[in-house]
């Protein structure tokens, strides 16, 4: 695989007209993908900058992500999920319950050399009457499910440091953004 090193330069702005952008994501074919939350859809933006539409409806998604074989995970705020699809095909449930209760609101996810799939699942999105699970934590799906992986965390979050392929990292970091703190990854190897 050939590397690119980014340089400084001028930040060039390729699309406007969005409610609220997260998870950008880039497909080896030479476009990103990138949720607009509010508008419910995931959309494609080429660096000339040509928008379209991939999905709509999104479930409301936000980060995105691909796994090793290429398929695209999405965190679904509005569906309470984390989904999984070719990039052709229609998304299924790859997690929506822990311990027979409804996620909150996944929000982050990264995809870990093992080929586990690493999410957050804060309450954003949802009244706290409507939260399931009690706490805002950090998730594991692997070949033996999902595994809760976390110390109980206010808005946390994961970051791929660094990654060892385009769709997979070896070490992953655990923040909590309300309260900056760094966990060593011990639960997540």
């Amino acid at each position: 695989m050939k590397r690119t090193h980014l340089q400084r330069g001028e930040i060039e702005q390729l699309a406007t007209g969005f409610k609220f952008v997260e998870g950008p994501v880039w497909h080896k074919d030479g476009y990103w993908f990138f949720s607009d939350i509010p508008s419910n859809r995931i959309h494609t933006i080429t660096p000339e900058g040509k928008v379209g539409i991939h999905r709509e409806p999104s479930g409301n998604s936000n980060d995105l992500t691909f796994d090793r074989s290429g398929r695209l995970l999405a965190c679904e705020h509005g569906n309470r999920r984390v989904s999984i699809a070719q990039v052709d095909s229609q998304p299924h449930t790859l997690a929506d319950t822990f311990e027979d209760k409804r996620l909150n609101s996944p929000n982050d996810l990264v995809v870990h050399s093992s080929g586990a799939v690493y999410f957050t699942d804060p309450p954003y999105g949802i009244k706290s009457e409507e939260m399931e699970q009690e706490h805002a934590g950090v998730y594991r799906v692997g070949e033996d499910g999902a595994n809760y992986s976390s110390p109980t965390l206010r808005n946390p979050t994961v970051w791929p440091f660094p990654p060892t392929n385009p769709y997979s990292t070896s070490t992953i970091r655990i923040t909590s953004i309300s309260a900056p703190l760094t966990y060593k990854p011990m639960a997540l190897l």
